[in-house]
């Protein structure tokens, strides 16, 4: 396994190739490993929510596009569709 390309530091590589000179390491090993795959799991979930965030903003821009508003006038995307209705037809909202 390439630990560098799973996004390992450089110092828990280091860490983990010092016990591997050594007998008797494999928990010190095993402990690397499962702190590293926590903090790829984290990451993972932090990739997540950004793309749903990302998806929502482009849902965001295809509900408004139709009525020709600009997004940036429009409140949220649970208020999108009525807000932008009522921007196209002229009746602007207070933005909170």
């Amino acid at each position: 396994m390439m630990l560098r390309e799973t996004g390992m530091p450089i110092r828990e590589i280091r860490k983990m190739a010092q016990p591997c000179r050594q007998p008797g390491t494999d928990s010190e090993r095993l402990a690397l490993l499962e702190r590293h795959g926590d903090r790829v799991i984290a990451e993972q979930q932090r990739i997540a929510r950004h793309l749903e965030a990302i998806e929502n903003k482009i849902a965001f821009y295809r509900a408004a596009l139709p009525y020709g508003v600009s997004v940036s006038r429009c409140l949220g995307a649970s208020v999108l569709l009525e807000t932008c209705r009522r921007w196209a037809s002229g009746r602007r909202l207070a933005v909170r």
